[in-house]
């Protein structure tokens, strides 16, 4: 069991503990003339609880309280979502052998292959920084271009690795070529750091234990309040009242995560319509961009294809590897459109031939035996 915001207890607790002890400690009024014998010969015999011991439950129900607001839950060993970690690979663009500058794009390629599914900016820097690509998770784009660079983008015999610090201070840096060979990334301590963020990122399904707790703090405080007189109690059928009239909201939302693990079982089943389903629930309840994107896949794997284009071009978001997958999944969708509206055309026609038939290719025509000559930006 872990809980999802411990901040409460260092918050809270140190607060409600002074509180308590100074309820337990003061003493009534009217017993500075009188001593305790003689308060207790003139007392009447008590049938009810006394303030110690009410104030006793109060104290327990507070802390309960506090355990509930922290959100205990129980997590699941599997993480059901892990994001992309934001790498910045920096290359020395300083003068040096041909040999040395090979040797430096073999190792940025091999740390860009060993990265595959991060977010991975390429700059090149010597006194000053030179843009190469932007952040992207399209590791042979990457590839491509660093073999794509040429000894002529060697301009300057100095190198100042301090500026790259500069930048983007949440990315993971790594640089490479150096000529003070101290200031380059060892692999080990990149894949550390990356590791590090990922442990943080991971998402785990859970199941919250905070009504027991909150359950608890109830009947204590119910207990407290009815062991008054008759003339300070709170009736039971108020307390039930006002704790039944809560009650059917915060279960709902409580279960609320539910709807959303059917929708991932039924994608990860194939059943794809169901599965759009529960995500079109879901997102009626708790609207939000990743929401959005998983229904507009479900509805893309179901055939749909109009109404995952609706919700692609309705995911709103500043998270850029989000935006870059749903506009990916958009253009697979839109030319997904057009291929059925062309087929459609031709069926309709009686031109549809065989070739037709079989499935287009979409991969960029390019020349043969033409290098590709990479480009660097003054930043």
């Amino acid at each position: 069991m872990t809980f999802l915001h411990s901040e409460f207890f260092f918050w809270m607790l140190p607060g409600v503990a002074v509180l308590f002890y100074f309820w337990q400690t003061q003493k009534a009024p009217q017993s500075a003339p009188f001593s305790d014998e003689v308060l207790a010969q003139l007392r009447a015999p008590e049938i009810t609880m006394g303030l110690r011991g009410r104030n006793t439950l109060l104290l327990a129900a507070s802390i309960l309280l506090i355990i509930a607001m922290a959100q205990p839950v129980i997590l699941d060993e599997d993480a059901i979502g892990e994001g992309s970690v934001d790498v910045l690979i920096a290359l020395d663009l300083s003068k040096k052998s041909r040999e040395a500058f090979e040797s430096e794009k073999v190792s940025a390629i091999d740390m860009v292959r060993h990265l595959r599914g991060e977010n991975i900016a390429l700059v090149g820097y010597d006194t000053r920084l030179y843009r190469i690509s932007p952040y992207s998770t399209d590791t042979d784009m990457m590839v491509t271009l660093i073999e794509g660079l040429d000894p002529d983008v060697m301009v300057r015999a100095e190198s100042n690795g301090a500026i790259v610090g500069k930048m983007d201070s949440d990315a993971v840096k790594v640089l490479i070529g150096d000529p003070l060979f101290e200031h380059n990334t060892p692999f080990s301590e990149v894949m550390e750091k990356i590791e590090k963020i990922k442990n943080s990122q991971r998402l785990y399904a859970h199941d919250p234990l905070f009504t027991y707790p909150l359950g608890l703090a109830m009947l204590l405080i119910w207990i407290a309040l009815s062991s008054m007189s008759k003339r300070l109690s709170v009736p039971l059928t108020a307390v039930l009242l006002i704790v039944s009239i809560g009650e059917t909201p915060s279960r709902a939302g409580m279960l609320d995560f539910r709807i959303l693990q059917e929708g991932y079982s039924a994608y990860e089943q194939e059943d794809y319509t169901r599965s759009a389903e529960y995500f079109k629930r879901y997102q009626t309840i708790h609207d939000s961009p990743e929401v959005r994107y998983n229904l507009g896949n479900a509805l893309y794997k179901a055939g749909e294809y109009q109404k995952a284009c609706y919700w692609y071009r309705h995911v709103y978001t500043n998270n850029r590897l989000l935006a870059q997958r749903t506009a990916y999944n958009l253009g697979l969708c839109e030319q997904k459109m057009g291929h059925d509206l062309e087929e459609t055309a031709r069926v309709k026609s009686g031109s549809l031939s065989e070739d037709f038939l079989e499935a287009p290719s979409h991969e960029p025509i390019k020349p043969i035996g033409e290098k590709v000559k990479t480009r660097v930006y003054p930043m």
